[in-house]
């Protein structure tokens, strides 16, 4: 992950991290079970976003992991596969 990540280009980086998207008009009809993993330490999606996600979807649950940054399947695996693992038993 880190080789592919160090091939962007600095400029790309900055346009994605400085974009401006609403989605919520998509988001809000979404109508199928979700769940949102997110770092507490994220520094490219802010929380108050996944929060903000987890309010409009109507079947969302949000799971914050404490002390983790952008990539919880890797920085707390055994967790995030937990979750995984329990939303997928309770939306089968």
């Amino acid at each position: 992950m880190l080789g592919y990540n160090v091939t962007v280009p600095a400029h790309v980086c900055a346009a994605l991290l400085a974009r401006v998207t609403e989605n919520d008009d998509v988001l809000s009809t979404l109508d199928i079970p979700t769940t949102l993993v997110h770092g507490d330490l994220d520094t490219s999606i802010r929380l108050s976003m996944a929060e903000h996600h987890g309010r409009i979807i109507a079947n969302a649950s949000l799971q914050i992991s404490p002390n983790i940054g952008h990539a919880p399947y890797l920085e707390a695996s055994v967790r995030f596969n937990q979750e995984l693992l329990e939303f997928a038993t309770r939306t089968r």
